[in-house]
């Protein structure tokens, strides 16, 4: 499962392209660096901060967008894994 993928697990309002938000953080910020994101949403900022090497600050007022961050960041997520389950799943209602 490609990185990308990990934004498309499920639909959410406002939510922003990796790709693009990679782009801004590498031109405003270096390694290390903290990286505010006060409405996070989905919490792509935060991911790709934390993939570009700096540190994140992810908070939203809407408590699914902070269980959503809690688990897109604080666990180890095997995305081949949950990719081949997916599969299952799916090919079992295609049937």
């Amino acid at each position: 499962m490609s990185k990308k993928s990990m934004y498309e697990m499920h639909k959410y309002w406002g939510k922003k392209p990796g790709d693009e938000v990679k782009k801004y953080i590498y031109k405003f910020s270096k390694e290390n660096d903290i990286i505010l994101d006060p409405f996070s949403g989905y919490g792509v900022i935060s991911c790709e901060a934390i993939l570009s090497k700096r540190n994140a600050i992810a908070i939203d007022l809407n408590p699914i967008s902070n269980f959503i961050n809690k688990i897109l960041l604080e666990k180890k997520i095997d995305f081949d894994k949950l990719y081949f389950n997916w599969n299952l799943i799916k090919n079992k209602f295609d049937e």
